[in-house]
């Protein structure tokens, strides 16, 4: 953290860079084993982690300023459960499903064989 006033917090990163949030009402501070109260009791050089959010104007409003190490969010597209893989297709055979598509042009038929798998198959005029 590099200064802090009543609407401001300029925090410093190691790679000597530096960004300003804005403070609002609901900018939260957590200081382990510390009595501070607000954000201009702050010392310049206290090492924090922080927790922004952008608002529609560009401007990113602090949400949090912690001593701790804050948790971190998993991804979109990450799931937490785990899904049992399907088994992999024979190079050939036969299996019966539903087909959504066909693209005459691009020779694609798009079919969904249950339960719940989606397939892309491609074909040419040797195909069987």
């Amino acid at each position: 953290m590099e200064k802090a006033d009543a609407k401001r917090l300029t925090a410093k990163f190691d790679d000597g860079s530096t960004f300003s949030y804005r403070l609002t009402k609901k900018s939260e501070l957590r200081l382990h084993e510390s009595a501070l109260k607000g954000f201009d009791e702050l010392e310049a050089g206290k090492k924090l982690y922080f927790k922004g959010r952008m608002l529609p104007s560009g401007d990113v409003f602090l949400v949090l300023a912690s001593s701790d190490p804050l948790p971190r969010r998993p991804e979109k597209g990450s799931k937490s459960k785990k899904t049992a893989k399907l088994p992999v297709l024979p190079s050939s055979g036969k299996f019966e499903g539903e087909v959504l598509g066909h693209l005459v042009e691009l020779k694609i038929f798009d079919v969904i064989v249950k339960p719940s798998r989606a397939l892309h198959i491609t074909y040419t005029l040797e195909t069987h």
